[in-house]
């Protein structure tokens, strides 16, 4: 998890890292921790694709 002001970057290892920007007040209220068990339910209108390059590049900066 990265902290970022009130919101927190998650990441989840479901065979490639999938991103989730959520409130501090929506982590604390999920109880989530690092290596927390988690499902990742998929809002269609919320998704944001990145090209692969990029996604590599942001995964070396944000662990």
């Amino acid at each position: 998890m990265l902290p970022q002001g009130v919101l927190v970057t998650v990441t989840v290892d479901c065979g490639f890292p999938l991103r989730a920007v959520i409130t501090r007040g929506a982590r604390e209220e999920l109880g989530l921790e690092t290596g927390s068990l988690v499902a990742a339910v998929i809002k269609a209108g919320a998704v944001h694709l990145v090209p692969r390059s990029t996604q590599l590049h942001m995964g070396r900066s944000s662990q």
